[in-house]
């Protein structure tokens, strides 16, 4: 086994991914009993692949968050707040 800095690692990954030169590896297959005694198929992933996909996570989650200027100001009618502050729902 291979053993390099954590820097290093990330490093890597980063210039693979800039370049486009990223190719994820074939998960390791392993099966794993169920309570029926039948057997499900588990895929796990390489450390590296599972460091790019918690990556690519968190940068999909952070562009897809709502901004103000995309989402439209609530006027305090929605049907949540109509009983409780009195409004009636008439405009």
């Amino acid at each position: 086994m291979k053993v390099i800095g954590e820097e290093r690692f990330a490093d890597e990954i980063q210039k693979t991914l800039k370049n486009g030169e990223y190719r994820s590896l074939p998960a390791r297959r392993k099966e794993i009993p169920k309570a029926d005694g039948k057997m499900r198929p588990l895929g796990i992933p390489t450390i590296r692949d599972r460091v790019v996909q918690i990556a690519m996570k968190m940068v999909l989650e952070r562009s897809s968050k709502p901004t103000s200027e995309t989402v439209p100001m609530d006027s305090g009618r929605s049907e949540a707040n109509m009983g409780r502050s009195g409004i009636s729902g008439e405009q």
